[in-house]
């Protein structure tokens, strides 16, 4: 990567367009610039990028922009809108979602805990699942707001398709 540490307010307006560009390999160029910028605007294009690019790095990278500005709650609600299915088949970023809603709920507290990840595997039990991290996500809003880490016994595990 070959980007300034620093990206300069002047670049502002092209960095913000370019984060809704159509070609992939643009918006995460984009997305890294925006990550080294102090523009609070660039929150609500991350999170609908989170919400649905199929593009893996494109989802990190809107994970750290709306963490970065404070949209801890959004983004594990935008995670946890990834736990869908298309038809019969269940969306390939539900592994992702599970991974990352566990890592961001727990935070420090993951650094040598090993997990597995019970993926959906069709539509139903990926909707099921969804339901299940919402209700956990809007039972726990204010602490997630807070930036409270989670430890791993006070998360339901069996419920949210974790296994330690």
């Amino acid at each position: 990567e070959s980007l300034p540490n620093e990206i300069p307010a002047s670049s502002t307006e092209i960095v913000t367009k370019c984060m809704t560009d159509p070609n992939v390999a643009v918006q995460n160029y984009a997305f890294a610039a925006a990550k080294r910028m102090q523009e609070p605007q660039h929150v609500e294009i991350a999170l609908a990028a989170l919400k649905s690019s199929d593009d893996q790095w494109l989802r990190w990278a809107a994970q750290d922009i709306a963490i970065k500005y404070g949209a801890r709650y959004k983004c594990v609600m935008a995670w946890a809108s990834r736990l869908r299915a298309s038809g019969d088949t269940v969306d390939g970023a539900a592994g992702d979602a599970v991974d990352r809603l566990f890592r961001i709920l727990i935070g420090s507290n993951a650094k040598h805990l090993s997990v597995s990840l019970d993926v959906p595997k069709n539509g139903p039990d990926a909707g099921a699942l969804r339901n299940r991290w919402e209700e956990f996500l809007i039972a726990n809003k204010d602490k997630i707001e807070a930036g409270y880490e989670f430890q791993p016994n006070e998360l339901p595990v069996a419920n949210l398709g974790l296994r330690f």
